[in-house]
């Protein structure tokens, strides 16, 4: 679904040179997940971990603090690891962010609150779908006849 064009967009610029684009939060000029990547504490700096070129700095980056000897061996392996995971990992997710309902100030809102609504949501239109595909069983199960229904 697209995004209205009056709606302000996330100024994060990523590794590669583009926009991130996603919808910035009210008052601010990132988006939810730039704001919160950006402003945690490390020995030292990783991109948000978006697409390949992000990916490939962190290696860089962990390679530098290696050589420099500001991070053990075992801890360079792990963070190698986890920027295999998130190599990996590049293909399955999407970092466009869907817009809130009317309401829901997302300021407000955790990531396992959000998590939780998103399950919720996709409960309630699977009952939705059972529910229609039901009603449409139920009346594809009569037969009219002169009027008169006669079960098939």
């Amino acid at each position: 679904m697209p995004i209205h064009p009056n709606v302000a967009r996330c100024n994060h610029m990523k590794v590669d040179g583009n926009r991130c684009g996603s919808p910035s939060k009210t008052g601010h000029k990132k988006c939810h997940f730039h704001m919160h990547t950006l402003n945690l504490p490390f020995r030292f700096v990783f991109p948000p971990l978006e697409d390949a070129n992000a990916i490939q700095v962190g290696i860089m980056e962990v390679m530098r603090a290696l050589l420099e000897k500001r991070i053990e061996r075992a801890d360079a392996g792990t963070l190698l690891y986890a920027l295999q995971i998130a190599q990996s990992n590049l293909r399955n997710i999407s970092l466009v962010g869907k817009p809130l309902p009317e309401g829901i100030d997302e300021d407000e809102l955790s990531m396992a609150a959000i998590l939780m609504k998103e399950i919720r949501l996709a409960e309630e239109e699977g009952q939705e779908i059972e529910k229609r595909e039901r009603e449409t069983k139920e009346k594809t199960s009569t037969l009219t006849v002169d009027g008169i229904g006669v079960p098939r």
